[in-house]
């Protein structure tokens, strides 16, 4: 506004003007903040943890003039990756078998196997037929009755997975976090399954609020029935110990306490659930940036006053 003379102040030239400590501290802010996002270090991340590729899965009777058998029992195998090291179980399988001594042989089976392959922990199943025939005999009706056979027997599915990292520096009542993806199969109606369980069953570790690491529930993620579904996984927990931990095992589990007859289609490996993308991440305490910021705040006030 100008009253007349020549050196008022107009209000069209007037251009606010941020207060100088008001700019030091947003940069102190900014300063501390940035920082801070990038103080999460990754602890284990995906490429190498599902390693080695291997399987476990029950072998079957190879010879005998009639085999139908039902095995329950866990069948398990162990493999070992740098500082990784897996040990495999998987249970569920039935057999039936007829052989003609050299001129016959057809052979049906339905099994359970745990798999790493592909950066991936798989609980599936597997169905596979075998016909060899000597001559002019046909065993089409053979071997269709004998697959009728194995999917009608009843089996009780297992499958157990433990990993054990080594090389670690897991710090006393620091924040860590578990991400990982589970992912059920097309088809297959996991709804079956009596549990699906993830744990950390290292000694002193525990969840975040105090809880089971081996109670946490990974179907609770899936939507249950014949149609794919994938859930995303995150576990907070810490150590509880008064040193150090150089080493984490983890476990996945699944199963079903009753017996079920086959489920979905009856043709090749059929994936009940797939584990992928595992990371273990440090979080940063938020605490230590909020007092950082208040007493930058803080000392700038002063110095402007």
């Amino acid at each position: 506004m100008d009253s007349g003379g020549g050196g008022g102040l107009r209000l069209d030239e007037y251009t606010p003007q941020t207060p100088t400590y008001m700019k030091t501290i947003a940069y102190a802010v900014t300063a501390v903040l940035l920082p801070m996002s990038a103080i999460g270090q990754t602890t284990i991340e995906t490429p190498g943890f599902y390693e080695p590729d291997f399987k476990v899965r029950r072998a079957g009777a190879e010879n005998g003039l009639f085999v139908a058998q039902i095995n329950n029992i866990l069948e398990s195998g162990s493999g070992t990756s740098g500082s990784i090291s897996w040990n495999l179980g998987a249970g569920g399988f039935v057999q039936a078998r007829t052989e003609v001594p050299l001129a016959l042989e057809v052979d049906a089976q339905l099994a359970s196997f745990t798999q790493l392959t592909d950066d991936t922990l798989v609980f599936g199943r597997e169905i596979t037929t075998e016909a060899n025939v000597l001559g002019v005999i046909s065993a089409g009706n053979l071997l269709q009755n004998t697959l009728n056979s194995v999917l009608g027997m009843s089996v009780v599915y297992n499958w157990q997975a433990q990993a054990s990292v080594t090389g670690l520096t897991i710090v006393p009542d620091q924040l860590y976090r578990v991400d990982f993806t589970v992912t059920s199969g097309s088809g297959l109606p996991v709804g079956v399954l009596e549990s699906a369980k993830f744990g950390i069953t290292t000694a002193g570790v525990t969840g975040a609020s105090g809880e089971s690491a081996q109670a946490l529930d990974v179907l609770g993620l899936l939507t249950l029935g014949s149609d794919s579904s994938t859930g995303d996984f995150s576990f907070l927990f810490k150590s509880t110990e008064l040193v150090n931990i150089d080493q984490l095992d983890f476990s996945f589990a699944a199963g079903s306490t009753v017996g079920v007859n086959a489920l979905g289609s009856t043709e090749g490996n059929q994936n009940f659930l797939t584990y992928s993308g595992f990371k273990v991440t440090q979080i940063p305490e938020p605490s230590l940036g909020i007092l950082g910021c208040i007493g930058i705040a803080l000392f700038a006030m002063r110095r402007r006053k």
